[in-house]
């Protein structure tokens, strides 16, 4: 992939400046009164410094973290091909590591003027209660009062204690496959999680708005006060698709939305392409629409 690594190493060496000069400004995401970040899902394939760089250079300043860039044996290929020696290390780094280490993370964002909007991590049976627990105080040294999570019904049960004991919000991201019990990415389920506790919330992907239900702008309006970002994205760079991003971006400025749109390039990049230059278009589509 032409990122460009070349580029990605220049933006490194100026935001290690930076962060020697003791931090930047942070970096303007409001538009219109709509704030919007970025999903790091946008830079799969590529490491923590690579996303400091790149979202400076956007620029944006709003950040959705997801848990593979920051614990060690995990890549965008998920946890599902783990051997359970693999499992147990990561469970033992969870359990063990100093918070640290996570508040240097955050450092690393704060000296490029990015802030840490939200941190995601797929809670799966195979966590512990202790392991659960855990994940809540490794969120707030990142600084997020928020935690997105895939999970199913199951799963959101456990979170009920551990969430309320540490004030933090939860957003629930669809399941994935909706055929198995307790998945999570229908209108009907997510009815049922924000019944479970008030500081749940929805957190949906606008690639399955098709299991909203009829009419996904009213989903969204029914869910206004439950969502704690949108993953949103298309096949293409924002506003070159199908999908209602112009709609909901006004919806949001107009209604008074306090959720964050979670901007993700999903498409893969071809040699030619940038990464930067790919999300700069969809920002700038974004901007272009909340300017009107």
């Amino acid at each position: 992939m032409v990122q460009t690594r070349r580029s990605f190493n220049k933006l490194a060496f100026a935001l290690s400046l930076a962060g020697a000069a003791n931090s930047i400004a942070a970096i303007n995401s409001v538009f219109g009164g709509v704030r919007l970040g970025i999903g790091s899902y946008s830079f799969r394939g590529f490491k923590l410094d690579d996303i400091a760089a790149g979202l400076s250079a956007v620029p944006m300043g709003e950040l959705e973290l997801e848990s593979w860039f920051v614990e060690p044996g995990i890549s965008t290929a998920g946890r599902g091909g783990m051997s359970p020696q693999a499992r147990e290390t990561l469970r033992q780094w969870r359990l063990t590591t100093s918070v640290e280490e996570l508040r240097a993370v955050k450092k690393k964002f704060d000296d490029a003027g990015i802030h840490i909007c939200a941190y995601n991590i797929p809670v799966d049976d195979s966590f512990t209660d202790a392991e659960i627990d855990r994940v809540f105080p490794m969120a707030q040294a990142l600084g997020v009062n928020l935690l997105n999570v895939v999970t199913t019904l199951t799963g959101a049960e456990r979170l009920i204690a551990p969430s309320a004991k540490y004030k933090m919000r939860v957003g629930f991201h669809p399941s994935g496959n909706l055929q198995l019990p307790g998945a999570i990415g229908t209108a009907d389920s997510w009815r049922k999680v924000i019944a479970l506790a008030p500081n749940f919330g929805v957190n949906p992907d606008l690639g399955g708005r098709a299991n909203w239900g009829p009419d996904p702008i009213a989903f969204l309006r029914e869910m206004k006060d439950r969502l704690t970002t949108l993953h949103t994205h298309d096949q293409v760079p924002l506003g070159q698709g199908q999908a209602p991003i112009k709609e909901i971006l006004l919806m949001v400025k107009q209604e008074k939305f306090t959720f964050v749109p979670i901007i993700e390039r999903i498409y893969r990049l071809t040699p030619e392409m940038d990464n930067v230059a790919e999300l700069r278009k969809s920002v700038e589509y974004c901007k272009t629409v909340l300017s009107a």
